[in-house]
């Protein structure tokens, strides 16, 4: 470059270039090589001018300028600008370190390393620890360092060295350690093979043994290794008590690991402890209660964003997680006041890049969601409303199939809305679709799960078979695969005796588990057999045990309180007196109303049954448990209001109704109801 009009005109035979963007093996002249990785040092001091808004070297003369650049280290960026990541500064320093060979080999490894970190993945260049820049140091003067060397004691300054350079170790360990972490919980921890190397290539090198763990953890977190993170995380808590981070960290991965009432103690001691201070602090505290508290998750990734914006930045995890969370919020209570917000996180997550098709397949679940919830107000606006976030819904989904067309998420998420418009034969189409997109043996059990229940709903009952087999081998412990379901397609296809064994089955299997028994119960009425099921319940009533398999809230009062209930003694009332209705949880508000509804088709009260099924699907307690157990039947009772068809319909004299305390409405109900299934007590 001859600017004639900056400090760097050029004079016939001396250096060629604009002083400041010249290397200094071309500014010291005579013998020394000038090749390629001359401009790699000019880029990088393009790349530094743009960072930083000056140069590495400036001066008031043409000679200042070259004379600092032979002898003088640049500020490093982020000293001038702390909001520069530190991948960025370790690039930039790396393009213009004055020894040629300690700069990129070439400018596709400078490249290699600069797409490396635009998509957040760990960068190979390291930075330059205290005992470089002392070497850097030396170089330069070389006189001084001779001269200081002969004046020390020969032992001093080998201590000195071994010290420096082991310090160096750590402190590069530590930055490459630090940056693992920052990749996990910035960017994606559910990508931990990008950083697992990094992470034991700083352990090996003395790096902080706490930092290690807390890597370790959230790598096996992300990797669903939680037994391995929960080690970690002890392990790292033995070292630092109160360390917040691996308090938060540990209870999301007691949660994880089923043991939820162990999770709710480690939070509240991370809270007692004052809470998150910072971003990384907050996300993980959302992580923590993502699953139990979806508001107060909502809340702590709102934070944890908001912290990052203050100094201009944006944490696309927390953002991605927020909206994650929303849609938990939205589905569980259909509460609408963070909409917009979740809609502007995953549209600039979309505008940026971020997680490929996730965002995508999240926002078109909103959207969906939000249809559902405007759908139910019954209203010219609302149904209209609903309509164009229906439309939005398939759009997204269809828009992130075009962006990705090898992400089956987005695919699932135009079934997930065709399955809910009623459109059922394509939202099988679109479950096929991502079925053989799909890469992980998860995502194909839950296309399983998902399809069979729609080929039973159009009546393909072989396909439903299939399905359901094909998941029974990835749920290989669950009774609803194993016997219940089953249970259900045999009926319709009209082999009523193979489908009253796999009704009994799941008692026989496990004679002595309450919740086993009660499952026989409820598919013996599914089916018609009212009978079987009260002498069945009775029949156990003195041998089970209430203690097998219960999952949080469930608890053996409670599991003990519902088989009452279920075998005619008891009712929803004393449920209710019991354990605190309206305000119980809803997974039990969905199983006492789904046993309720079994106990109303079973003798043929179609409009009950039809509105204790609705309240279990609408207490969204799991897609695994009793709101989608109760969806498969409430689907049917909807489609036609005489199903099933071996359960005889009952129609009832004016003078033989009774008042439903429940739903406030008059359902039929006689004599022989009350004496027999308790139906007086169940209202």
């Amino acid at each position: 470059a001859q600017l004639t009009d900056q400090p760097g005109l050029t004079v016939t035979g001396e250096i060629i270039g604009t002083p400041a963007y010249l290397p200094p093996e071309q500014v010291r002249g005579g013998d020394r090589v000038v090749d390629h990785r001359a401009d790699i040092y000019s880029l990088g001091v393009t790349l530094y001018e743009l960072l930083t808004w000056r140069r590495p070297f400036d001066g008031d003369t043409r000679d200042q300028i070259l004379n600092r650049i032979c002898t003088h280290e640049p500020t490093q960026p982020r000293r001038l600008d702390s909001r520069i990541p530190l991948d960025l500064e370790t690039i930039c320093l790396r393009a213009i370190e004055k020894e040629p060979d300690h700069r990129f080999a070439s400018a596709a490894a400078l490249a290699d390393d600069l797409n490396r970190f635009a998509e957040g993945r760990p960068i190979l260049s390291r930075p330059t620890g205290p005992g470089g820049r002392a070497l850097k140091w030396m170089r330069r003067r070389k006189a001084l360092t001779l001269a200081a060397v002969a004046a020390s004691v020969a032992v001093l300054l080998a201590g000195t060295l071994l010290g420096t350079m082991a310090s160096a170790r750590r402190t590069e360990a530590n930055s490459v350690l630090w940056k693992a972490y920052e990749q996990l919980a910035y960017r994606d921890y559910r990508s931990p093979e990008r950083v697992l190397d990094d992470i034991e290539w700083a352990a090996e090198r003395g790096g902080d043994e706490l930092e290690v763990h807390l890597a370790l953890a959230l790598a096996g977190l992300g990797a669903a290794n939680h037994a391995d993170a929960i080690e970690h995380l002890e392990a790292a808590l033995e070292l630092d008590p109160d360390h917040k981070h691996a308090l938060y960290m540990l209870a999301w991965a007691q949660w994880r690991n089923h043991d939820h009432s162990a999770s709710r103690f480690t939070f509240n001691v991370a809270e007692d402890l004052g809470g998150p201070e910072t971003p990384i602090g907050w996300f993980l505290r959302g992580l923590a209660v993502h699953f139990d508290r979806p508001g107060v998750a909502v809340d702590s990734y709102y934070r944890a964003n908001a912290l990052e914006a203050r100094d201009g930045g944006f944490y696309p995890q927390a953002g991605l997680h927020h909206a994650r969370a929303y849609n938990q919020q939205l589905y569980a209570t259909g509460e609408l006041n963070a909409f917009s917000d979740a809609v502007a996180i995953l549209q600039r997550l979309i505008e940026d890049q971020h997680y490929g098709g996730y965002p995508y397949y999240l926002l078109s679940i909103a959207y969906r969601l939000a249809g559902e919830v405007l759908g139910t107000m019954q209203t010219e606006d609302g149904e209209a409303q609903s309509a164009d976030y229906y439309a939005q819904a398939l759009n997204w989904a269809r828009l992130g199939q075009v962006e990705y067309g090898e992400d089956d998420r987005p695919v699932v998420a135009e079934a997930e809305c065709l399955e809910r418009l009623g459109r059922y034969d394509e939202a099988i189409e679109a479950r096929t679709r991502a079925m053989e997109l799909v890469t992980s043996d998860r995502g194909r059990c839950e296309s399983y799960h998902y399809r069979w229940r729609l080929a039973y709903w159009t009546g393909d009952y072989e396909a439903a078979l299939d399905d359901i087999e094909a998941h029974a081998e990835c749920m290989p412990d669950s009774r609803f695969y194993a016997h219940v379901y089953p249970a259900l397609v045999f009926a319709e296809m009209g082999d009523m005796e193979t489908a009253v064994n796999q009704a009994w089955a799941s008692a026989e299997e496990s004679p002595d588990d309450a919740q086993a028994v009660l499952w026989s119960a409820a598919c013996l009425r599914l089916l018609g057999r009212a009978t079987e099921a009260t002498e069945l319940l009775a029949g156990r009533a003195d041998r089970v045990s209430f203690d097998h398999g219960l999952v949080p809230p469930q608890s053996e009062d409670w599991i003990a309180a519902l088989y009452e209930f279920s075998a005619g003694s008891g009712s929803l009332v004393d449920l209710d007196q019991q354990f605190g209705e309206p305000d119980w949880p809803r997974q039990l508000r969905a199983e006492a109303h789904f046993h309720a509804g079994a106990r109303a088709l079973a003798s043929g009260e179609r409009d009950r049954a039809g509105y204790h099924f609705l309240t279990a699907r609408d207490a969204h307690d799991s897609e695994l448990r009793y709101t989608f157990h109760a969806a498969i039947v409430w689907e049917k009772l909807q489609e036609d209001p005489e199903w099933p068809s071996w359960i005889p319909l009952r129609v009832r004299p004016a003078s033989e109704n009774g008042t439903d305390r429940v739903s406030g409405s008059i359902l039929p109900m006689t004599e022989s109801d009350a004496e027999g299934e308790g139906f007086d007590d169940d209202v």
